[in-house]
């Protein structure tokens, strides 16, 4: 008799008891049970859920394929410091939704990041610079987009604040920036 087949329709009790040891036992035997069926027992406990389904990415990213849009959401509500982990790891979800919840969600740092993958790299820039007004942050990025045209929007925003002014000349001299190009 095989005990797992009598347990694997008890995820949510199971879960209820003891989350880590539910959460091990469901992933050794994932060739046993379902990731849907398993999501399906946990579909009203959405803390669950999230606790499964980051156990399970960070087992194997490719095994919850079809869940990475829920789990940006569930990373919003429960998790939100490995959002951004999870964003620049994942390659399943789709960018215009998840730009949109982070977004709402005034989660800045990960909006940049899903911008900078959709190659909207203006755009990210103006969130650092515009909501975010961290110019060590903007350098960062203009120096990880390797684009000079960039450069001189950073520098041309900078220009309309004193404040962001002073930052960028305070922070650029470590950095690759046309020294002449920003004095002028």
């Amino acid at each position: 008799l095989d005990l797992f087949l009598s347990i694997k329709d008890y995820a949510l009790q199971m879960m209820e008891l003891d989350v880590p040891k539910t959460i091990e036992l469901f992933l050794k035997n994932i060739d046993r049970i379902s990731v849907s069926a398993v999501c399906q027992q946990l579909s009203d406990e959405p803390r669950l859920l999230h606790k499964f389904l980051h156990a399970l990415f960070e087992k194997d990213p490719t095994l919850q394929h079809g869940y990475h849009d829920q789990q940006v959401k569930l990373y919003i509500r429960y998790d939100r410091a490995k959002l951004g982990s999870f964003l620049e790891t994942s390659n399943r979800y789709n960018l215009e939704q998840a730009l949109k919840v982070c977004k709402e969600n005034r989660m800045y740092d990960e909006v940049v990041s899903i911008l900078k993958r959709m190659g909207s790299t203006t755009d990210a820039l103006m969130i650092l610079i515009k909501q975010k007004k961290d110019v060590k942050k903007a350098i960062a990025f203009v120096e990880s987009v390797k684009d000079d045209d960039l450069w001189d929007e950073l520098i041309q925003h900078s220009l309309e604040s004193n404040l962001l002014l002073s930052d960028l000349l305070g922070h650029v001299g470590n950095h690759y920036v046309d020294a002449l190009k920003l004095v002028e």
